[in-house]
């Protein structure tokens, strides 16, 4: 018997789209975005950039929470989604394709209501989410800092215990938890990010040879 469509289906449908795609927003703002420009910006009055600040100086806890969220949400749309579509799908094949048996619509109905929601939800909630944020990593850090800090508060319990059970594998393997602070940068590689930045524009000529300068002084012998 072909099941009865429910409208409200679809807005949790939408909902959940939302909340991954802005997880996987989230999450990849974390690692893309420079702490020095998010400083740069709490000391020009951005009071946003304050709620992006805290959550890159406790990356690990807060990765683990978008990593959550979007796990909760990927299962919430398999939940929904498929039972939501495939009664739609019922009805609106029932429609051209009388001729067909119902167990045969209702698993055409079945295979098609998978492939779109695999379809949007890697296209909407993640392909696109990621590429709009590694463009705009400063602009969606901010966006979306006070969101993060409200969920982390309200995840805490579970993204602990995720973290723990995360540090207790590694250890159990002889490997050591992830630092909260990534290492530093070598002379060279600063040298490389002085280039990159000239080339990108935010750096003028005189700005590149003085601090090419102050590179070569500390590597000189007195």
């Amino acid at each position: 018997m072909d099941e009865t469509f429910n409208p409200w289906g679809l807005v949790t449908l939408a909902l959940l789209l939302g909340v991954n795609a802005l997880s996987v927003a989230a999450e990849y703002a974390l690692v893309s975005v420079r702490r020095t420009r998010l400083d740069e910006l709490i000391q020009n009055g951005i009071t946003e950039a304050k709620y992006a600040r805290v959550a890159l100086n406790n990356i690990d806890r807060y990765i683990a929470t978008t990593q959550l969220c979007i796990t909760m949400a990927g299962i919430g749309l398999g939940w929904v989604g498929e039972p939501t579509l495939t009664a739609l799908l019922v009805w609106w094949l029932g429609i051209p394709l009388q001729w067909l048996d119902e167990t045969l619509r209702r698993t055409l109905s079945v295979g098609i209501a998978f492939l779109l929601i695999t379809f949007v939800t890697v296209v909407v909630s993640e392909l696109v989410p990621k590429s709009v944020t590694l463009r705009y990593a400063e602009q969606v850090a901010i966006a979306v800092g006070r969101a993060m800090i409200i969920t982390e508060q309200l995840l805490r319990p579970f993204v602990w215990a995720l973290n723990s059970a995360a540090n207790l594998i590694l250890r159990a393997i002889g490997m050591p938890p992830a630092s909260e602070h990534g290492s530093g940068y070598s002379v060279q590689e600063l040298k490389m990010l002085v280039v990159a930045s000239e080339e990108s524009g935010l750096l003028e000529n005189a700005e590149r040879d003085m601090l090419h300068a102050v590179f070569d002084f500390g590597d000189s012998t007195t």
